[in-house]
């Protein structure tokens, strides 16, 4: 499993599969090959959607947003 953490407080928001974590990794910008942090935000939740992206993933990640409007993910290996 992959756990999800905000950057910002370095809590735990969340769990997700290691096939989750390769449809969020294509759909997000990586820096580099060691990046593990992504920016988030409502807007880019509702294109994944519509993109078909994992309804689990979806839900995972809008509820680490919560009522932010945008923040950032780091994930680590468990």
């Amino acid at each position: 499993m992959i756990a999800l953490y905000d950057v910002e407080s370095g809590a735990k928001v969340g769990r997700i599969s290691d096939a989750q974590l390769q449809a969020l990794m294509g759909w997000m910008e990586e820096e580099s090959a060691e990046d593990r942090d992504y920016y988030i935000d409502a807007e880019e939740l509702e294109l994944m959607e519509e993109d078909g992206i994992d309804p689990t993933l979806i839900q995972v990640l809008r509820q680490a947003l919560g009522k932010r409007s945008d923040m950032d993910l780091r994930y680590e290996t468990e």
